[in-house]
């Protein structure tokens, strides 16, 4: 039995009241007019203070409007125009939607590039020394974003080297800043672990860790976001009792800064679950899981990738508990809403293949199973590689299964 544990990104800010960037839009737009630069500005800020509250429709609305904005001001390559971009990145990544985000990635890779003289025939702008900066943190971010985006589709060797190249600039920039590097090394480490290299994970992780504990203190949403992501490491490598304690600290952060219904807080939850189910903890387990899909669904609706985990986490149970047929209903849910969110090509598939492969089997269904093994382990051995851990369970079951 298998699972999928999604791993955290780093951010700033958990809360902040849109009431005043309201009032200042208005003002600005009554003195200035609806399409003044100024205009665009207030209303990335906006964008960013909905998408805190996972206002998601509003923040979406926000960010494209400044963009419309900015770009007839400023012109499309402006760095203003690459950050809102890079924000609306992130909106499309909470949803699901990856080949959405990677468009507006490159987009925005584009701007900064042009800018700063990396495109071909491009020559750099008259920037003074802090605007470079900036210009290069937008930039790191759309690399970011693009890795993420890439990795997202299943198109791992595609994603590894955007992803290297905006720890490397963290790294290497003058003047460097440590939330930069640690964002970039969580972001790296979160790559790794999802392709299945744990080795090159842990250090990455924690070494944002260890920024973060030096810098902004233990009681944030970033160190969260770690301390999660270590769990969720530890849950992939086996290590359950290991695994509680840290997921619980981090769950206990965001509970604090993020309340019961956030989406993020809903991620750690279900890990929880997942860790827990480790040790044998089903009821546990599965009201952690039910807790969940509620945020979920509530947020994003019935069809979005985090919906399908906690179903395919659910099925897992219930596998667990014995009750096959209700094990072999969630599976093929959780399979029917990878597929519409994914798309029938997603290395994600085969996690549910596996899962209702052996329940399957289970009922004495062979050839049905048979099936399912080779569909999920063509997917996951094209995008993922032959010594991913999915990919070694599949085709051990399989082997199980034609008795080899």
């Amino acid at each position: 039995m298998t699972h999928d544990i999604p791993h955290l990104p780093l951010h700033r800010d958990p809360r902040s009241d849109p009431a005043p960037l309201e009032q200042a839009l208005a003002r600005i737009e009554a003195e200035l007019g609806p399409d003044h630069e100024d205009v665009g500005v207030i209303l990335n800020d906006l964008g960013d203070a909905y998408q805190n509250l996972e206002r998601h429709g509003e923040a979406e609305r926000a960010y494209s409007r400044a963009i419309g904005i900015l770009e007839r001001a400023s012109g499309p390559g402006h760095p203003d125009v690459a950050n809102v971009l890079n924000n609306l990145v992130s909106i499309h990544q909470l949803r699901g939607e990856y080949a959405e985000a990677e468009s507006l990635s490159r987009r925005a890779l584009e701007a900064t590039e042009d800018i700063l003289g990396h495109a071909p025939g491009s020559e750099r702008a008259d920037l003074d020394a802090e605007t470079a900066d900036a210009v290069e943190t937008i930039r790191r971010r759309a690399l970011d974003g693009l890795g993420q985006a890439l990795r997202a589709q299943g198109r791992y060797p595609e994603a590894e080297p955007f992803l290297r190249q905006a720890l490397e600039l963290a790294t290497a920039a003058p003047g460097q800043d440590p939330f930069e590097v640690a964002l970039a090394s969580n972001s790296l480490g979160m790559f790794y672990k999802y392709w299945g290299k744990y080795d090159l994970a842990q250090p990455l992780y924690f070494r944002a860790r260890a920024i973060l504990d030096a810098g902004s203190g233990r009681d944030t949403l970033e160190y969260s976001a770690v301390l999660y992501n270590i769990a969720g490491l530890d849950h992939a490598r086996g290590e359950y009792a290991d695994a509680e304690p840290i997921c619980r600290e981090a769950l206990a952060i965001k509970m604090r800064l993020l309340g019961e219904d956030h989406h993020e807080t809903a991620v750690n939850r279900m890990t929880l679950g997942a860790i827990l189910e480790g040790q044998g903890k089903y009821a546990e387990a599965a009201g952690l899981y039910e807790q969940s899909r509620a945020t979920f669904e509530r947020l994003f609706g019935p069809w979005h990738p985090d919906v399908a985990v906690t179903l395919n986490n659910l099925g897992s149970v219930r596998r667990a508990e014995g009750d096959l047929a209700e094990a072999e209903r969630l599976f093929r849910r959780s399979l029917e809403v990878r597929e519409k969110a994914l798309g029938p090509e997603h290395p994600a598939l085969g996690t549910t293949l596996n899962n209702l492969g052996e329940v399957l089997a289970a009922r004495g269904r062979r050839e049905e199973a048979e099936a399912l093994y080779r569909r999920g382990l063509a997917l996951v051995e094209r995008s993922l590689g032959a010594d991913h851990p999915t990919t070694r369970c599949i085709g051990e079951n399989l082997e199980g299964l034609l008795g080899k």
